[in-house]
């Protein structure tokens, strides 16, 4: 099968579709590879904010677009949201190279929203996003989007490009293209929003007021009216489990899958719903054996949330927890839930289980140097014991306007300590602490419900979750 793609000059070129067979991945055009790039991190791991991380669940429709190039789908795990990527090797070119993705039928005039993440093997270039949009085989536009600088150095950038669809446009054919890379270096990509910009309603119309003629009216007793109390708010994504099945949750995690939850099988011990919950019907189950480390850096099973934590949003959470009687005990690292940073490394806001506590920590950076790190509440953790939190947080990179306020079992709480490079100054003592809780230049951060832990920690364990929302006040989480 051919389709054609837009060249870097403006020519209109064929290329061939990749296809995995029984014997492999393979090209019509070029011999390819079939594990990751040398020099890519296979293992790194973000979590990136993608509206729809999977695309497609093989490389049909993917391919290259440059002469000489070699491609092969990445490893599970490679993209930690999506789950895989496509790679792509340059082999001599030092110019302009191309990724081609599958095409998406589109109306003229539709407004579309393009976003991929991209990472190189350790080599600094550019990346945009390109649209060739086509009336059948035939080219009627096409749109380029900003360059973003790839640094190399971390797994992914998100790039980006807003397009609107030319009059006759019927098919959208995408390409992110990079710029700036060495011979023999590569690209790397996966898709994170390929869909139709959402249409806002209509604004409502104002009718001016008419001119009735006064009339007498015979009195009447008119009972006193009541006023409305503030608006009760909106919930925003709700994971309270109710639904007997992880389906309210776009991403799970566990030892052997990684990916939407809609498509996980059961019979695995890692991910499970229990009967009765903490509040209603059911409740989710989390268990980590020894070895159960997909990717980097811990044991885990973990429950991914959207992403709503963005720079000026005020949001609030409930979300229950216990743990079992065997719970591991360790003055190591046992994340039970997290708000995690766009970028690699450990989030900014999480609640830990450390000794025989739980822990409320923020962090000033995602990596290295590892200072900072601060505890700014601490609670008895109960093995055995639900107990009930909602959490309010207005997220933000500046410090005096990010804050976090806590409630455990209907009780505010007082945080203990102060943050001593991300807070301004207002933390310990107070019942509102007042820290930057989105890293400098991210774009925002996500939930999750876990039980990830330091691979060190030996031993079964077993987390309880129940009751997740996200609500714009505290009334509507209910």
């Amino acid at each position: 099968m051919m389709i054609r793609k837009r060249g870097v000059a403006g020519v209109v070129c064929a290329v061939a579709v990749l296809a995995i067979t029984a014997a492999g991945l393979s090209a019509a055009a070029a011999p390819t590879q079939t594990g990751p790039l040398p020099g890519f991190n296979p293992y790194g791991t973000p979590v990136n904010g993608c509206g729809n991380p999977i695309l497609e669940t093989d490389t049909a429709g993917w391919s290259t677009l440059t002469p000489g190039m070699t491609a092969a789908r990445g490893l599970p795990g490679d993209h930690v949201v999506a789950g895989w990527d496509y790679n792509a090797r340059n082999g001599d070119n030092t110019g302009p190279v191309g990724i081609g993705l599958p095409p998406r039928p589109v109306a003229a005039g539709q407004t579309w929203e393009f976003s991929a993440d991209v990472r190189t093997g350790g080599d600094p270039a550019q990346a945009r996003v390109e649209v060739d949009w086509l009336a059948g085989a035939a080219l009627v536009g096409h749109d380029d989007g900003a360059w973003f600088d790839v640094d190399g150095a971390r797994p992914y950038l998100r790039i980006a490009a807003t397009e609107t669809a030319p009059p006759a446009a019927t098919v959208a054919d995408v390409i992110v293209r990079a710029q700036g890379l060495d011979a023999g270096s590569g690209i790397a990509t996966t898709m994170c929003t390929y869909l139709p910009k959402a249409t806002p309603p209509p604004p409502t119309t104002t009718v001016p007021p008419t001119t009735v003629p006064p009339t007498t009216v015979p009195p009447t007793t008119v009972p006193p009216t009541t006023t409305a109390g503030p608006p009760p708010g909106t919930v925003l994504f709700n994971g309270d489990f109710e639904t007997g099945n992880f389906n309210q949750w776009p991403l799970c995690q566990t030892h052997v899958y990684n990916n939407p939850c809609t498509g996980m099988p059961g019979g695995d011990y890692a991910l499970t719903i229990e009967h009765p919950g903490f509040q209603g019907n059911s409740a989710a189950r989390l268990e980590v054996h020894d070895g159960d480390q997909p990717f980097c850096c811990g044991e885990r099973a973990q429950l991914v949330g959207p992403s709503n934590e963005t720079e000026g949003r005020d949001l609030w959470y409930s979300w229950d927890v216990k743990v079992d009687t065997q719970f591991p005990t360790s003055n190591s690292w046992q994340v039970l839930m997290q708000w995690h940073s766009t970028v690699d490394g450990s989030p900014p806001l999480n609640f830990l289980a450390e000794n025989n506590n739980i822990v409320l920590e923020t962090r000033p950076r995602p990596n290295q140097p590892y200072t900072g790190i601060t505890n700014v509440w601490t609670g008895p953790l109960d093995k055995g014991v639900w107990h009930a939190y909602q959490v309010h947080v207005r997220w933000s990179s500046n410090a005096n306007i990010g804050l976090v306020e806590l409630w455990r079992d209907g009780v505010r709480q007082t945080f203990t300590a102060t943050p001593p490079e991300n807070s301004n100054g207002t933390c310990a003592g107070t019942q509102t602490c007042h820290i930057s809780d989105i890293y400098p230049g991210d774009p925002g951060n996500r939930p999750m419900l876990t039980y990830y832990r330091d691979a060190a920690i030996n031993g079964v364990g077993v987390v309880h979750h129940d009751g997740f929302r996200v609500a714009t006040t505290q009334q509507a989480l209910g």
